[in-house]
């Protein structure tokens, strides 16, 4: 095992890593933020380093095991080769020999075998005692430090016997061949000569060689203890240059600090002079063991006179050196242990000092800003004006609340000063910002020391609402809220307290951590003040009156249209009631029954007393807001008072003690009958007037004559009427809902949707049996669910019954057949090609039009009549808008009843050549021509989703469509063979040139140049490449009136054969849509037979050789 763990090592380096954070900058609250990141770092940065040494001292192990496996069973063989050579042993030196050395070497092998199982359970029980140190204590710092200190002492151990196997083995291998080889040279110079001094010699060497050994190891024990001392002296130097550094920075901001520094500073230097001592003995006795046994090797050298005298005196010298040398040794262990004791020490002065760090930093409040105080507390002396007294109060010396009838009023001396205890917050910031300030006891104290005897702070919390957002139990930005409570006697006028007029500021004391002289952690007290910016007093309560007073019905249950005379009106047996005073603060609140009365108008003797004992927050003194809000209470209605009025008494009582009631009346009006459903679906047969019957309204239980709890029919309750909508549903307001005989033909009522309240005719009522729904379809939405509350009313507007009635209106059902024209669409029947043809009326050629007609059966004809046309929209509508990628392609004009027509700008057009826009639409059947009667608006109505692309003819007359469209084989345009003989010129016209247009289904041909095609804007003819050597042949390609080019040769040119030149064919349709086609143009050389160049001949002319040549020898 070679690794080597050094535990003072990574200490230093932590310790360092530590102090290194004290550097300079001007924002100290920024420097202690990154001193407690960096401690933190740290923590992680050694747990990492002592993990991965778990890690290592597991596998150290593991290869041990595998090292004692593999010895163990070398030294069965061993054992069994000394076996053999006991055996197989010759009678003379030799075999004597061999014997010896296999002895040897077995006893070596068992050696190391033995040390490399100490060396695996020293490691082992070093692991164990580490893994049990950072169970029992977590990954601290100072866990961390005593388990490494554990892991260190192991590896020590299991290296020193893992090097002593290592070299046992090595040795027992290497001497077993030296020893074999030894014993036949023996034998061989035995026989020849009988010198001795050769082994006395060999014996000599061995006995140095034994000495040597002796020597290294006191030397790696003297240099180990040497590094160690140099390393705690690095971690030293580093932790005093940062202490140096960290005093810099301050400067003068904080003194405290700089003491604790300094005092860092002071240990530090006591470290270092018990340092000083240890080292100097290590070196002395280094020094001293190589001095001796130096010399004792020199005498065993060079004192030998002869060899026999040398030998013993030899062995007398080495026994005497041994001696010493163990005694050196034990000398040199015994200093190093004295070493790593006090180094023990010095490291737990270290943690101590990186603990003290740590605490500090984390702890240390650097200041407090007060940022603002939110609301007030009031008071009001009490008085006798409004106030209510007992009967045997006849000198009005107590204010009472509600009333002395109330067994536990509330009681306030007259005189006093009613002083209300919360008086809101104090809002400050507390550096640094991720302090937990809950735990700091904040003051109010004034300039001389003085602490505000008016209020005192409650424990501080991490402000909330629009201020800052809170995390845990700190601030996010350290700003927090202190609660404020008045802590003023009610015999004191608090307008007259010197607190009245003096400024006050925020005030901590917080504790530090410190080092006493013997290394001791110690805790100092320290105080930070705020500005002195705060005047908070008490503010003069405004009474409230009756005028004030409301109670406000709130909640789902609540009914927006109570009956006349009723103040609040719930639709069920339960409510919530917000008791207000128009934002004024008051001391107390009370809400009684005080009566309840029946549908008849009596009173029940018990009512009271059940209403109160069904409602805990009734007939209970109530703690009044603290800011003049809404106290909000829950009420319940006993089954058996349904329909009855309940009156509710609130009272107020103010900070002067003056009292105010009002009454209010309350009914929990549940119907009779309860509530009735019935679903309506219909889609629409024509554009009038549409009427769908109900199939349950026949079945509900108020039709068929069945009494109420109380004993009465449906027809001897109901006396109004009313159907109401929501918002959501105001489009069917105006329907009608009829209610019908059995049979349907007689109407008894008829309500409209959205109506004021009516009566209804009574005396009718019990021949109603059908209910019928007349809605217009041209008003409402295909497939919304409208809610439609039909509600029946007694005399004195109590809902009797209420009928629940949904109606959705579904879309037509039907579509056309055939739809598609097959040959107008791809082979996926999903793309049709619309054919652009230029707007007549457009002088500017700015769109293409195309009607779907060309790709759609007979929709001109509607389906099935002209009364239902088809409509088509396009699918992603959004992406078209203003701003949006695709509105330079938005159609000007979309197909449409009576006009199919599609208009797209020339930009959907003139793209390049496959990249042209296409359009995503759906089209679908317009029932009875409404336009909210859509099928593809429909849930599983008619809606045909196709693409569309607008192409140019012209542009595909050239290009062909087979490559472009699937399906299509037109392979675009053609040109018959142009020739022209040098010299001379030909003109480009329609007649080499036979291109189709691919719009028309007959085979037309496009004219690119004489009577040029009406939807070509311009053509031109050049040069195909422009670095052809051979557009030579050819001087001017001149563009004629009538459309055609003319391309004539030039003169010049030596021709000896036939030469091809490519030309290119530019054509710019009316919608900007450019397109290329390359031609070839032959050039043929006028030559003789003979050999002699005939010039001047012209096409068309005299013949060849009519007229006369001019000849010439080539």
């Amino acid at each position: 095992m070679k690794r080597k763990f050094i535990s003072a090592l990574l200490f230093g380096a932590l310790v360092t890593a530590s102090t290194s954070t004290f550097v300079s900058c001007k924002d100290y609250d920024d420097d202690i933020t990154e001193l407690r990141g960096q401690i933190t770092t740290n923590a992680t940065d050694l747990s990492s380093l002592v993990d991965e040494k778990l890690g290592n001292a597991e596998n150290e192990i593991a290869a041990l095991k595998e090292q004692a496996s593999s010895l163990d069973e070398a030294y069965k063989k061993a054992d069994q080769a000394l076996n053999d050579a006991i055996m197989n042993a010759t009678n003379d030196a030799q075999g004597y020999a061999e014997i010896q050395a296999q002895q040897a070497q077995t006893a070596a092998i068992d050696a190391a075998r033995q040390l490399v199982e100490e060396a695996s359970a020293k490691l082992q029980e070093a692991l164990d005692k580490a893994n049990s140190i950072i169970d029992e204590q977590g990954k601290t710092v100072e866990a961390l430090l005593k388990a490494d200190g554990e892991l260190q002492n192991g590896i020590d151990a299991a290296t020193s016997r893992a090097n002593d196997a290592y070299t046992l083995a090595e040795q027992a291998s290497k001497s077993a061949a030296e020893a074999s080889q030894a014993a036949k040279d023996a034998a061989d110079k035995a026989a020849e000569v009988a010198d001795d001094l050769k082994t006395i010699n060999e014996t000599l060497s061995s006995q140095l060689n034994v000495i040597e050994g002796s020597l290294k190891e006191v030397k790696e024990t003297a240099e180990d203890a040497a590094s160690r001392i140099t390393a705690q002296e690095n971690a030293l130097d580093a932790l005093e240059k940062s202490n140096s550094d960290a005093l810099e920075a301050l400067g003068a901001e904080d003194d405290a600090l700089r003491q604790l520094i300094e005092a860092n500073q002071t240990k530090i230097d006591d470290l270092r002079k018990e340092l000083e001592p240890l080292k100097t003995a290590a070196d002395e006795a280094m020094a001293s063991a190589k001095e001796y046994t130096d010399k004792k090797v020199e005498e065993a050298l060079g004192g030998i006179s002869s060899v026999g005298t040398a030998i013993e005196n030899l062995k007398k010298e080495y026994a005497a050196a041994d001696e010493l040398i163990k005694d050196d040794v034990s000398s040199l262990k015994t200093t190093v242990e004295g070493i790593e004791d006090d180094l023990k020490v010095v490291n737990v002065k270290l943690v101590n000092i990186n603990s003290l760090l740590n605490f500090n930093v984390n702890n240390l409040i650097t200041g407090i800003i007060y940022q603002d105080a939110t609301e007030y507390n009031v008071f009001a002396k009490v008085g006798t004006a409004g106030a209510v007294f007992a009967k045997d109060d006849a000198e009005k010396k107590t204010a009472i609340f509600p009333y002395e009838g109330y067994s536990g009023y509330a009681k306030l001396t007259v005189g006093h000063y009613n002083i209300q205890e919360y008086a809101g917050e104090i809002y400050a910031t507390v550096n640094p910002t991720d302090i937990d300030a809950s735990t700091a006891v904040i003051n109010l104290e004034n300039s001389l020391g003085d602490r505000n005897t008016i209020y005192s702070l409650g424990v501080a919390k991490p402000a909330e609402g629009h201020l800052i957002e809170t995390r845990a139990t700190t601030s996010k930005n350290g700003l927090w809220k202190l609660p404020v409570n008045s802590i003023t006697s009610s015999t004191d006028d608090p307008t007259k307290r010197v607190e009245a007029k003096a400024l006050y500021a925020l005030t901590t004391n917080y504790e530090q951590d410190t080092l006493d002289a013997e290394g001791n952690i110690v805790k100092i007290q320290k105080k930070i003040y705020s500005h002195y910016a705060i005047n908070k007093v008490p503010q003069a309560a405004t009474a409230a009156s009756s005028i004030d007073m409301d109670v406000i019905g709130h909640g789902d249950n609540l009914d927006n249209n109570p009956a006349q005379g009723i103040d609040i009106q719930f639709s069920a047996l339960n409510g919530e009631l917000r008791l207000s005073t128009n934002g004024k603060r008051v001391y107390k609140k009370f809400v009684e029954c005080v009566s309840v009365v029946n549908s008849e108008g009596k009173p029940l003797a018990d009512g009271v007393k059940t209403f109160n004992e069904a409602n805990s927050q009734l007939y209970t003194i109530l703690a009044a807001n603290d800011y003049g809000k809404e106290d909000t209470i829950n009420v319940t209605c006993p089954e058996s008072y349904k329909n009855y009025t309940v009156t509710l008494r609130y009272y107020i009582w103010n900070y002067n003690g003056s009292v105010s009631v009002i009454d209010k009346k309350l009914v929990f009006n549940q119907t009779l009958w309860g509530q009735d459903n019935t679903s309506l679906t219909m889609a629409p047969t024509g554009s009038s007037t549409q009427a769908v019957y109900s199939d349950d309204f026949g079945k509900f239980a108020f039709v068929n004559g069945e009494k109420s709890s109380n004993g009465t029919t449906w027809s001897q309750e109901a006396y109004y009427v009313e159907a109401t909508v929501g918002n959501d549903d105001a489009d069917i307001k105006g329907a009608v809902i009829n209610l019908n005989s059995a049979d349907k033909s007689t109407n008894y009522e008829a309500v409209t949707v959205g109506a004021a309240r009516r009566a209804l005719n009574t005396s009718t009522l019990d021949k109603i049996k059908q209910l019928q729904l007349s809605y217009d379809s041209s008003t409402l939405e295909l497939d919304h669910e409208y809610n439609i509350t039909l509600t029946f009313f007694d005399r004195n507007g109590f809902k009797v019954n209420i009928v629940n009635i949904s109606f959705t209106m579904t879309v037509p059902t039907g579509k056309p057949s055939p739809w598609h024209i097959e040959a107008a669409f791809d082979t996926e029947d999903k793309l049709t090609i619309a054919w652009a043809t230029p707007d007549k009326n457009d002088a500017t050629n700015t769109t293409g039009w195309y009607d779907l007609s060309g790709s759609f059966y007979q929709i001109d004809n509607g389906f099935p009549t002209a009364g239902d046309p088809y409509s088509f929209k396009l699918n992603d509508s959004e992406s078209y808008a203003p701003g949006e990628a695709n509105h330079k392609f938005l159609p000007t004009q979309m197909p449409a009843a009576s006009n199919y027509v599609m208009y797209v700008p020339n930009a959907a057009i003139n793209q390049k050549a496959n990249e042209e826009h296409t359009y995503t639409m759906t089209g679908g059947i317009m029932f009875y021509g409404l336009p909210n009667l859509i099928s593809y608006n429909g849930e599983g109505g008619f809606a045909d989703e196709f693409q569309i692309k607008f192409l140019s003819p012209i542009r595909y007359a050239i290009l062909g469509t087979k490559d472009y469209i699937p399906g299509k084989t037109y392979e675009g345009m053609q040109n018959d063979e142009i020739s022209v003989d040098y010299r001379q010129s030909v003109t480009i016209n329609n007649s080499y040139f036979n291109a189709l247009d691919p719009k028309e289904a007959t085979a037309t041909r496009v004219n690119f140049f004489e009577n040029r095609d009406a939807r070509i804007a311009n053509t031109s003819i050049e040069f195909a490449k422009a670095d052809d050597s051979n557009n030579a042949l050819f001087k001017e390609i001149k563009s004629n009136g009538d459309g055609t080019y003319t391309l004539v040769t030039d003169d010049k040119v030596s021709m000896v054969k036939d030469t091809d030149v490519d030309f290119k064919l530019t054509v710019t349709d009316v919608w900007g849509a450019v397109t290329e086609y390359t031609f070839t143009v032959t050039v043929k050389a006028n030559m003789l037979q003979c050999g002699l160049w005939l010039t001047d001949i012209t096409k068309g002319g005299d013949g060849l050789l009519g007229r006369s040549p001019i000849l010439s020898f080539k």
